[in-house]
């Protein structure tokens, strides 16, 4: 463990000011400063930075302490690995080892980190690169943006060689996501492609895209890492660890759609920039450069599908309440292609961002005729939903002032329409709720549902209830803190109460889905539900044990470990004759 002294040397040589703004957009007011919290969800800065005093708190989630707690909170890591991560930043070498035994997440971080200096060597300094390097100049991504964001390629097996020398097991490597069993064989899932490594807001590599560099519209043009310990695809902006600087400095975040829009953009001057990686759009991805800055400009690609995805985005930043713009590409269908055909033309468009809903309001009125009933009441309807989710009252009078306007129909008139439109989102809304919560990959979500909202009628039923099934961690937590809370008789509103903040919000939220309209109120028929729901989760984690050990199974075979593999078979049989009994 690390001595006192050198922990406290760390605090003394890193600012929590520089660190803490590396997250968070920060003002400073008197001797501290301020920002949105990166802990819980707010709309007015209650967290605050004092400097001098190496120390943050939060006035409205109450989350405080130093530089080392901020690290362990916000990377979600050990006390060790905060610790052994701010020495790394200082330059302290540590006098007394941690434990040997390696947590998951440095192993993952450790491949991630090997992978990335071998993708980087094949493509920047070996024979293997060429082609890729040829494709890169293709596409006019220069040599210094090559480096400044740390791609490379994958030419075939070489990595899994490096990866086993270094002591990374089969396992680990297929877990892990950087090799696939095609043909019996281990090999590398990346070959042939050209490697963007993701980047976490303190520069670890969490991840990889690789992007084909030959056409084949057989294999998808990207392919992603798997989800792990350390990358969580709504937790992740491409491009943002680059281009956090610039996205504070200029108050807005521009939105592309994948890492060659990013990477054109930024070595052409327009540097803050960031995509979304290997998922769509969520309010998690808004949250996050909320606390950069609150406005984020959407740059899609100009098709059916980016106006689908702008009208998305616009319900998204409105629950996220940032404000949205979007920038128009000129004469080129997206991003790369503008800015290299026409340098200054897309310098032009980049710093000319619209008012998203204005935009829209524009693109339905050449869309539709609006000299007839029909194209107004079109018109009407597509833009009133996304007026209806403004919370603000001026916003929201502005933009019907606007949509009168355009369409020639008095604001009177598509009020009236506004608040019956309001009354059907709210329905709509408890719908798709009611429908998600039931949803398969909601299962576990329900179960607490019924637990919260049965909470006296299923007394016996909770404290009793077997939370091994559980496999989303969160939820288990809050189960086991209901089973106390019913042992000791605390009533649910002070149970809720006790809770963190996003315990709090997603108990809210699941006490208030009308299940009644879904379920029978007989304590025996949500008995059996419970236990219906708990047994096909345990079927699920079960078969998701037995997938694992298929692949241990798989590894000990190229071991040649009889041992071993007899032992992985008679677990794998065990577990089967689990499920079908």
């Amino acid at each position: 463990m690390a001595t006192e002294k050198e922990i406290e040397e760390i605090k003394n040589r890193i600012h929590i000011y520089d660190i803490v703004a590396s997250y968070v957009k920060l003002k400073k007011s008197g001797s501290n400063y301020f920002g949105l919290c990166p802990f819980h969800n707010e709309r007015t800065p209650s967290f605050s930075v004092n400097d001098d005093l190496g120390f943050f708190k939060c006035f409205g989630c109450q989350e405080s302490g130093d530089v080392i707690a901020f690290i362990e909170k916000i990377e979600h890591v050990s006390f060790k690995d905060a610790i052994e991560k701010l020495a790394s930043m200082a330059n302290i070498t540590l006098s007394h080892e941690f434990t040997k035994e390696k947590s998951e997440k440095k192993r993952i971080l450790e491949m991630n980190t090997l992978s990335q200096e071998v993708f980087k060597y094949i493509l920047t300094k070996h024979k293997a690169g060429t082609k890729a390097l040829e494709y890169c100049k293709q596409r006019h991504l220069s040599m210094d943006s090559i480096k400044e964001f740390g791609l490379g390629y994958d030419h075939g097996n070489t990595l899994i060689e490096v990866l086993r020398k270094r002591g990374f097991s089969d396992h680990e490597i297929i877990s892990y996501g950087i090799g696939v069993v095609r043909n019996g064989q281990l090999v590398d899932k990346y070959r042939g492609r050209l490697i963007f490594p993701i980047f976490s807001m303190t520069g670890d590599v969490v991840g990889f895209s690789g992007r084909i560099i030959v056409k084949n519209d057989m294999l998808p043009k990207y392919i992603n890492s798997p989800e792990t310990e350390i990358f969580k695809k709504n937790n992740i902006l491409y491009g943002l660890y680059n281009t956090k600087k610039a996205i504070k400095e200029e108050d807005n975040a521009i939105l592309l759609e994948g890492p060659i829009d990013v990477i054109s953009s930024y070595q052409n001057g327009v540097k803050h920039v960031c995509a979304v990686q290997g998922t769509s759009l969520t309010i998690n991805h808004l949250n996050i450069l909320r606390r950069l800055t609150e406005n984020i400009s959407f740059c899609f690609d100009q098709d059916n599908a980016g106006l689908k995805a702008l009208k998305r985005s616009f319900f998204i930043a409105a629950d996220a309440d940032v404000n949205p713009k979007v920038i128009k590409i000129n004469e080129a269908k997206d991003v790369d292609e503008r800015v290299n055909a026409n340098k200054e033309g897309f310098l032009e468009d980049m710093h000319k961002p619209l008012d998203l809903l204005e935009f829209l309001i524009n693109k339905d009125i050449s869309e539709f005729n609006i000299s007839t009933l029909e194209g107004k009441i079109k018109v009407i309807n597509d833009i009133l939903p996304l007026v209806v989710k403004i919370r603000d009252t001026l916003k929201q009078s502005f933009y019907l002032s606007k949509l009168s306007e355009a369409v020639q129909v008095p604001e009177s008139e598509i009020k009236k329409m506004m608040y019956a439109k309001s009354e059907e989102y709210k329905k709509e809304i408890m719908k798709t709720i009611e429908k998600n919560i039931k949803n398969e990959n909601s299962r576990q979500e329900y179960l607490l549902a019924l637990f919260l909202q049965h909470y006296k009628s299923l007394k016996d039923t909770i404290h009793g209830f077997d939370t091994s099934c559980i496999t989303d961690l969160n939820i288990k937590a809050i189960i086991l803190k209901l089973q106390k809370a019913r042992e000791e008789g605390v009533d649910i509103k002070s149970f809720i109460n006790s809770l963190e903040s996003g315990e709090k919000e997603l108990c809210m939220n699941l006490m208030t889905v009308n299940l009644k309209k879904l379920r029978s109120d007989d304590t025996e028929y949500i008995n059996d539900e419970v236990f219906s729901i708990a047994k096909i989760l345990k079927k699920k984690k079960l078969m998701n044990n037995i997938n694992e050990l298929k692949n241990k199974l798989w590894v000990y075979e190229k071991e040649h470990n009889e041992d071993k593999m007899a032992e992985m078979v008679n677990e794998i049989s065990a577990l089967t004759k689990e499920i079908e009994g």
